[in-house]
Order: structure tokens, then C-alpha cells, then sequence
């Protein structure tokens, strides 16, 4: 709970964000409590400051959290199978 408002106090313009209604925005401007949030170009919708669910990472920010995901999830008996072999 403490880590969410850390991230509602520290919404600025730029920062991609998710509603709790599930839209996906960039912040254009940031008025006391309200957001103005682009959601498609030229498209600007006012949202609530407590409306956000998530900041979401940069696309390079998401691309290393998923490698390294891969990664961890990879086990040394991870072989591929070829074919004319039974798969283990």
C-alpha cells in the first residue's frame, strides 16, 4: 500500500500509467489531483490521481526484466528436442 501512493505521489508528465479501469495513458500534465493523460494521439483524458493503478516501465526497462525472467526460469536440463528424438 505504502509502495502504490509512494508511486501516486511521484506521477509526472511522460510516466506511462494504467487506470484501475485498465486504460493505458502517457501523462501530459499534472494539476494537484487530476491527470491529464493521453491515451491516443490527440486524445486527452482527465483522471484522477488515485485512479492510477500501475507507472508502467519504459519498453528497454520491460525487454531486460523479461530476458532475466527467461532466464531464471531456464533449468541445465533444458535441451531442445530434435527430431527422431523422444522428448524426456
Amino acid at each position: 500500500m505504502r509502495q502504490h501512493q509512494a508511486v501516486i505521489a511521484s506521477l509526472e508528465p511522460g510516466d506511462e500509467v494504467v487506470t484501475a479501469g485498465g486504460v493505458y495513458g502517457t501523462i501530459v500534465s499534472v494539476e494537484d489531483e487530476v491527470l491529464a493523460v493521453e491515451v491516443a494521439p490527440g486524445i486527452v483524458l482527465r483522471v484522477l490521481r488515485n485512479a492510477v493503478s500501475q507507472r508502467v516501465a519504459p519498453a528497454d526497462e520491460l525487454d531486460v526484466q523479461e530476458l532475466d525472467a527467461q532466464d531464471t526460469d531456464r533449468t541445465s536440463t533444458d535441451r531442445t528436442v530434435t527430431d527422431g528424438e523422444d522428448e524426456v
